[in-house]
C-alpha cells in the first residue's frame, strides 16, 4: 500500500506538476492583494513555481515599485508637493507598500531574491540618479571655491604649471572629503537629500556604479583645473609650448596696446630676446 502511495504522488509530480503551476498564475485574481495580482505570486502555492516562472514573477514586481517610485519623485520635480513639505526621512515606499497591499519587509525579500537590493535601495538608486550629480557638484563647487579663493595669493607666487596642478588637486580633494566625515557626514547626507550617509553612499555605488570618494573626486579635479586655468589667464601667464606652434594664421593689425601685450609675452616666453620680435 505505502508504494502504491509512492507510485501515485510520483505519477502526479511527473503529469500534474506542471499544470499546477500553470494554475498559480490563473488562480482566481478576486479579492487577492494587488502585488499578487501584478507579479501572478500565490503565497499558498508559490513553492510549486520552478525557478524561472518565479524570477519572472518577481521582476514584474519590482519593475511596478520601481514605476510608481518613478511617479512619486515626478510629482515632486512638478510642483503638486509643496516645498518644504518632504524632509529627508520621507521615502515612497511607505505609499507604495500601501497600495500593492504588501509589506515593506516582504518586498524586501522578494527584492533581494532577485537583485540583492532592499525595498529602500530601489527608491535611494532613482533618487541617487535624479538628484545626486546636481547637489554632489553645488556642494563640490561651493567648497571648492572658497578654499582655492582664499589661498589665491599664494597660488599667484609661482608658475602654475602640472606639478602645482597636481598638488592643488590632491589638496582638495582631502579637504572637501574632510567636509563628509565624522560629526559632519549626517550634514552631508541631509544636503545630498538622503536620511544617513550610508544611504548616500550606497546609492551612489548603485546609480553610477562608482564610490562616492571616486565620483567626488572627479570632480574636484574637474574645478581645481578650471580654476587655474581661469587665474592663468587672469595673470598673464604665457601660453603653453603646444599653445605656441599653433599654425601661423592669417595676419591681422593690432592696436598699439594689444601688440605690446603680445610682444612682452613672447620675450617673457623666449627668455627676454634683444631684439624685437614681430608676432604674425
Amino acid at each position: 500500500m505505502e508504494t502504491e502511495n509512492q507510485t501515485g504522488t510520483a505519477g502526479r509530480t511527473t503529469g500534474e506538476t506542471a499544470a499546477l503551476r500553470n494554475d498559480t498564475a490563473a488562480a482566481p485574481q478576486e479579492g487577492r492583494p494587488l502585488w499578487q495580482r501584478i507579479s501572478g505570486i500565490d503565497p499558498k502555492r508559490e513553492n510549486e513555481m520552478t525557478r524561472d516562472q518565479r524570477d519572472a514573477a518577481i521582476r514584474k514586481l519590482v519593475q511596478d515599485v520601481h514605476n510608481r517610485a518613478v511617479a512619486e519623485f515626478e510629482s515632486e520635480d512638478s510642483g503638486k508637493i509643496p516645498e518644504g513639505e518632504r524632509s529627508i526621512f520621507w521615502d515612497p515606499l511607505q505609499r507604495i507598500c500601501l497600495q500593492l497591499g504588501i509589506s515593506r519587509t516582504k518586498l524586501s525579500n522578494y527584492s533581494r531574491e532577485l537583485t540583492g537590493l532592499r525595498a529602500h535601495e530601489l527608491s535611494d538608486r532613482i533618487l541617487a540618479k535624479r538628484k545626486l550629480p546636481e547637489r554632489l557638484t553645488h556642494w563640490v563647487k561651493t567648497l571648492v571655491g572658497l578654499e582655492m579663493n582664499s589661498m589665491r595669493e599664494t597660488i599667484a607666487k609661482g608658475r602654475i604649471d602640472g606639478q602645482v596642478r597636481q598638488f592643488w588637486m590632491a589638496r582638495m580633494v582631502k579637504t572637501v572629503k574632510s567636509y563628509r566625515l565624522h560629526e559632519l557626514r549626517a550634514h552631508f547626507a541631509g544636503e545630498m537629500g538622503f536620511a544617513n550617509f550610508s544611504r548616500v553612499s550606497r546609492a551612489c555605488l548603485l546609480a553610477f556604479g562608482m564610490s562616492l570618494d571616486h565620483v567626488e573626486a572627479d570632480l574636484v579635479r574637474t574645478y581645481v583645473q578650471k580654476f587655474l586655468d581661469e587665474m592663468l589667464k587672469a595673470t598673464g601667464e604665457p601660453p603653453k609650448r603646444h599653445e605656441r606652434q599653433e599654425p601661423q594664421v592669417k595676419e591681422r593689425v593690432l592696436t598699439p596696446e594689444a601688440q605690446k601685450i603680445i610682444d612682452d609675452a613672447v620675450r617673457f616666453a623666449v627668455g627676454g630676446g634683444k631684439k624685437e620680435t614681430h608676432v604674425a
